[in-house]
């Protein structure tokens, strides 16, 4: 063994960018059938970027040297070598065991930079079949950006039928096909978002562009385009958001070639909610084949450097690095596919809109959890694609990373509280994007996670041990995390027909406390959670309690209930609409237990009439409080729960303009899918009362249409 050594950069963990190190690394002799190659350029893929920060869905090594795709010289050759010798230049093949034919799953995990050692380094020891040599009129660097991308496109083109025209896209691997169909005669369509992109692919040889940002419906475009046959061949990079406008493109016989995931919410298989279009129908509908493209073999590597050399294809270099530069090309790459810049957008889209409806600055907590940055990424480049829908795949991409970092961070064997807090705000903050998306599903999922970390938490207090909530109970962060925790359980709770998914003990004593979001209003929590734990089992009467009086009690509490002295007058009004609206819940399920056993209450004093008197009077004082929150406050923000409970009882068309339009304003505030279909929700309520005020019939109600839609609402 050399005492030799080189200089090789490695992730010891993929967390990121910042986890890319330097070493260096004995400087071995090839042995039987290895040829020895000194690196001369190594390209950068996106792949390159999801392995670092650990999203690439695959299977490989912890510890890893990056790199897939790189070209060199040959410095030395092993015993039983003869194709190679001394000086050949050289450029890799990205899957090394890949020689020729059908690619398997034992051959697929010799792919460099993921499933096996890459090639960011001064020197790499190849198998002599694991590399091509470069034609002459190719340089170093240019031949480094062809193992991936590159070969992808050919084996997409080439690899089943012979290439007809038609495909999408200005990625890597969409260029190189581009390059590739126009060497062949074919007509293509790219797709883009971005004009300047489209200019240069016609510079490329593009027949057609679509902007996709001006012409979202680009199927149809490309329908329009082809008189109505569609493409035939389609390069699909984005995979679950753009599959289906694929399908729409694509002609009869025609193939999709999906090579790429960018848009996929869940790439890890953390979560298994979602589901894309139909592809078996859809394939069947269109006759068309979809095929899963990984790069291609040795043996198509050099028919398309033949192909190449014919017809003189050169790739388009973004930019050429130092190699001690590496980091900074890292940096280059995530920013030049707009996703740095795009990130950087989010987050201060996020520091100037969003953060002011939350009592906690989350950034210094974000510097010190990744999971945590993530999620705030994820709220607000979500809540900006309302917009601008370039930013969901921002959004899901985020979204994975955010929730892989979660599930390193909480599956530690010992977590310090502070780590338990951020790990709980995260969880919080993703919670908060699911609804800004109407993601209802996920909303409880996180919810009922957030539960399990609350259970887990632990701190030290006066030398003992402290567990659960009490846990959090012992920092101003904490507090705030169980009362953002028991908003979205307990508000959660009342469409969804559940009980809240903890004892309500755990805030007591922590509802004082002002929020820039409930104000004083936390206390009313407790009681809106106390309604949705009523019902009339016989468990009271077991006790003595005669069940009509736990409601009585209830009333009882919340009517006396005060704002603290010297609170606000805003938040006075948010406090008193909340106590009204807690009202209007009680007084409800007062009303339904009644028509169903009317001497249940009769014993109490207690009819229907005077029941109906009750909830009209807190309706008509929750309007009131309503009306002195001013428009387009942050605290406008509060109000979904108590506009809803009001405006699913309010019979007046007054009243329901007035509801509708703070509902209105709320949405053009927040933008959240929640708060949209919660008009929804009451207009459809308002029209079934005007034809029961015609036609008669019983009363309609918000929960018999929520019993019989697929979509949940959730008024936090």
């Amino acid at each position: 063994m050399s005492s030799a050594t080189f200089k090789q950069y490695w992730l010891p963990e993929k967390k990121g960018f910042d986890s890319l190190q330097l070493r260096a690394v004995p400087k071995e002799s090839p042995q039987l059938g290895q040829i020895l190659v000194r690196i001369k350029a190594v390209s950068l893929n996106w792949r390159d970027g999801i392995v670092a920060i650990g999203t690439y869905p695959f299977p490989g090594p912890d510890a890893l040297v990056p790199g897939s795709d790189g070209a060199g010289i040959v410095e030395a050759v092993g015993k039983g070598v003869t194709e190679w010798k001394v000086g050949d230049r050289v450029v890799a093949n990205f899957t090394q065991e890949h020689i020729a034919g059908r690619l398997t799953r034992d051959v697929g995990l010799t792919q460099l930079g993921g499933e096996t050692q890459g090639l960011l380094g001064e020197y790499f020891i190849f198998p002599k079949m694991g590399v091509v040599k470069i034609p002459d009129y190719l340089s170093f660097e240019e031949a480094s950006c062809l193992p991936c991308a590159a070969l992808t496109a050919w084996s997409a083109l080439y690899g089943l039928t012979p290439l007809r025209p038609g495909l999408q896209g200005t990625g890597g691997v969409a260029t190189f096909a581009l390059q590739i169909a126009h060497a062949a005669g074919a007509k293509t369509i790219v797709t883009s978002s971005s004009d300047d992109k489209l200019a240069k692919a016609k510079d490329l040889g593009a027949t057609y562009g679509i902007n996709y940002n001006k012409t979202p419906d680009w199927a149809a475009e490309a329908m329009k385009i082809t008189n109505g046959k569609g493409v035939d061949h389609i390069i699909e990079i984005g995979g679950t958001l753009t599959l289906q406008a694929s399908f729409d493109a694509i002609g009869f016989n025609g193939q999709i070639h999906c090579i790429g995931h960018i848009t996929n919410p869940d790439p890890l298989g953390a979560g298994k909610d979602f589901r894309g279009p139909d592809a078996a129908f859809l394939a069947l509908d269109r006759l068309c084949v979809v095929r899963g493209v990984v790069v291609g073999s040795r043996e198509q590597l050099q028919d398309m450097l033949e192909c190449f050399e014919a017809n003189e294809i050169r790739p388009v270099i973004d930019r050429v690095f130092s190699f001690e530069d590496a980091r900074e090309a890292y940096d280059h790459l995530w920013s030049s596919t707009h996703t740095g810049k795009v990130r950087r957008q989010a987050m201060n889209h996020y520091i100037r809109v969003l953060s002011e409806l939350l009592t906690i600055n989350f950034l210094p907590l974000a510097m010190e959890s990744p999971a945590l940055a993530e999620a705030l990424i994820v709220y607000s480049s979500g809540h900006m694609s309302h917009s601008d829908p370039s930013y969901t795949t921002v959004s899901l991409a985020a979204r994975s990373r955010a929730l892989c970092e979660l599930s390193m961070t909480i599956s530690r064997p010992e977590r310090t509280a502070s780590v338990t807090e951020t790990a709980l705000s995260a969880c919080l903050i993703l919670l908060t994007s699911e609804v800004c998306l109407g993601s209802h599903q996920s909303w409880y999922n996180h919810l009922v996670g957030a539960k399990h970390l609350i259970a887990c938490a632990q701190s030290q207090a006066d030398g003992s041990l402290v567990k659960g909530a009490q846990a959090l109970r012992l920092t101003s962060e904490g507090r705030w995390i169980l009362r953002n925790f028991a908003y979205h359980d307990i508000i959660g709770s009342v469409t969804l027909g559940t009980k809240p998914l903890l004892f309500l003990d755990y805030l007591r004593d922590i509802t004082h406390e002002f929020d820039t979001y409930l104000g004083v209003a936390s206390q009313i929590l407790i009681y809106i959670g106390q309604v949705t734990c009523l019902d009339l089992s016989t468990t009271y009467v077991e006790v003595g309690i005669h069940p009509s009086r736990k409601y009585l009690s209830v009333e009882h509490d919340i009517e006396s209930w005060k704002c603290p002295a010297g609170t606000p007058s805003t938040f006075q009004a948010i406090a008193h609409a909340y106590r009204g609206a807690a009202l209007i819940y009680l007084y409800r399920k007062m009303r339904r237990h009644l028509e169903a056993d009317t001497n249940t209450f009769l014993a109490c004093g207690t009819s229907l009439n005077t029941m109906n008197g009750k909830l009209h009077m807190a309706v008509d004082n929750t309007l009131d409080s309503i009306g002195h929150v001013p428009e387009n406050d942050v605290s406008e923000s509060s109000l979904l729960f108590p506009l809803f409970l009001v405006g699913g009882e309010v019979e007046r068309t007054d009243h329901m303009e007035f509801v509708r339009a703070r509902l209105q304003v709320s949405y053009n505030k927040r933008k959240f899918r929640n708060i949209s279909r919660a008009l929804e929700v009451l207009e459809e309520l308002w029209v079934y009362r005007q034809i029961r005020d015609v036609l008669g019939g019983n009363r309609p109600d918000w929960e018999d249409i929520l019993e019989s839609s697929s979509e949940p609402l959730l008024l936090t």
